[in-house]
């Protein structure tokens, strides 16, 4: 599980680097937002869909301010926030960019479904799909399923495809 990788590295930035800003995001954090808001070396978390309130904190990093009117932004001098501004949701998919994967180093993808091969994901949609859904225990969890159009995903795959996906 990525979680106990994530808190440890978190715990050895945090040693090295008192003064960085660490912010914790996905399916854990959603489910337990005030829990990881609380451990000493996390200073934010995102609750939900994180390409734009993460957008937002780098902003605010740069800037030297801090404004906790952003939904799914959560800092750890003001709590998590309860209803409207608990989760972000990126209510068109298909406004977000397809990520440039050849900014990484592919050749350390790997999977348990294939651990000699690299891999990748395609996103073609986010939320829960089971009605009435969410998450257990995640309060304000959207059960709306959102959907990207074909097109959206599909560049992506080609570019996949010419990385020896």
């Amino acid at each position: 599980d990525w979680w106990y990788a994530a808190y440890h590295l978190g715990n050895l930035i945090k040693a090295a680097l008192p003064s960085v800003h660490l912010c914790y995001g996905g399916p854990h954090v959603a489910i337990y937002p005030e829990e990881t808001l609380s451990l000493d070396h996390v200073d934010s978390v995102i609750v939900g869909d994180g390409e734009e309130p993460f957008t937002y904190l780098c902003d605010m990093l740069a800037s030297g301010t801090i404004n906790n009117d952003i939904a799914g932004l959560h800092f750890k001098q003001y709590g998590v926030k309860n209803g409207e501004g608990r989760f972000f949701v990126q209510k068109d998919p298909d406004s977000l960019p397809i990520p440039d994967r050849t900014l990484l180093p592919l050749q350390y993808y790997t999977s348990v479904f294939s651990p000699s091969d690299f891999i990748t994901t395609m996103v073609t949609s986010r939320g829960c799909p089971h009605s009435g859904g969410g998450s257990p225990g995640a309060e304000g969890f959207p059960s709306t399923l959102r959907r990207a159009g074909f097109q959206s995903a599909m560049p992506g795959d080609r570019r996949g495809q010419s990385q020896g996906f």
